[in-house]
């Protein structure tokens, strides 16, 4: 497992498995193609490649898009937008997204 912390704007990241990643920039790119890795972005682009399960994005206005489907993802944060095919979507306490797809599970944690 890795963990790191980026500052500074327009950075483009490449998560594996068990990593996170703490950004405080400005137009964050995240690609995450391993399982339970978790993100901190704000107003950022994120994207769960093929398969990926376990993964955590905090932070708010995010753009997330799952490709292909059966990806688990968990949020925490508001604002964001997600587009998910056959997936499942973890909303944290106070969260709030609008998903966009097909055929998706929604669970939605209270305090």
């Amino acid at each position: 497992n890795s963990a790191v912390t980026i500052t500074g704007n327009s950075n483009k990241i490449v998560q594996k498995t068990g990593s996170t990643v703490v950004t405080s920039g400005t137009g964050i790119s995240d690609d995450i193609s391993g399982i339970n890795a978790s993100a901190t972005v704000q107003s950022g682009t994120v994207t769960l490649e093929t398969g990926v399960t376990g993964a955590t994005v905090t932070g708010n206005n995010n753009t997330i898009t799952a490709k292909g489907g059966h990806s688990d993802l968990t949020i925490n944060g508001t604002g964001d937008t997600i587009s998910m095919q056959i997936g499942t979507l973890t909303l944290g306490n106070g969260a709030s997204a609008t998903l966009n797809g097909d055929i998706n599970t929604i669970i939605e944690t209270g305090k």
